[in-house]
């Protein structure tokens, strides 16, 4: 399957697991070496980030990541994706801590059904622990200074021995529960 309709299917399930309208267009995605996030993402410090959406709709994803068929890299694909749609929608602000911490925990939890709903495979990502330390956020929405939260840029899990190609919703067999 050629690359631009295996993302147009995962965005449509990002779309369908996360309640965000389906937008007209698609954002652009690029594969990058692992030493772009390290610079562009991790302030040049070692780090195990393999995904990033830059809040003008550019999706990054890790190189090594770039058969999207694997059902860890769709999953990947539909996180990030999941940014991109709560971009789209102008809910959250994307210099506010709170609002990324939001925005992470509502990403993993439609990355978590795409496994579970539509791949089989029910190990559950689990995020790593990190910082909000945004150069244009000096001040959190109470005025306080930006705290430690749980800020999720670092994760893995078992490879799943289940069917790994991304299914289209109208698959038949593939749950549509919201």
């Amino acid at each position: 399957m050629e690359l631009d309709a295996i993302l147009t299917i995962l965005l449509s399930w990002a779309s369908h697991l996360s309640g965000y309208p389906m937008p007209a267009e698609m954002p652009e995605v690029r594969f990058e070496q692992h030493e772009f996030f390290v610079e562009n993402v991790c302030g040049s410090k070692e780090c195990d980030v393999v995904g990033w959406y830059n809040d003008a709709d550019i999706v990054y994803i890790d190189q090594k990541y770039r058969n999207i068929e694997d059902g860890f890299a769709s999953g990947l694909v539909v996180h990030e994706l999941t940014h991109y749609l709560q971009h789209k929608s102008e809910i959250y602000n994307s210099n506010s801590c709170e609002d990324s911490v939001q925005r992470e925990r509502e990403a993993y939890a439609v990355q978590n059904r795409y496994s579970i709903e539509i791949l089989g495979n029910v190990s559950l990502l689990l995020p790593g622990q990190t910082t909000c330390n945004y150069p244009n956020a000096s001040m959190n929405s109470r005025g306080q200074e930006p705290v430690t939260h749980p800020r999720y840029l670092s994760w893995w899990y078992p490879r799943s021995k289940a069917a790994s190609r991304p299914r289209s919703p109208d698959t038949p067999g593939t749950s549509r529960v919201l």
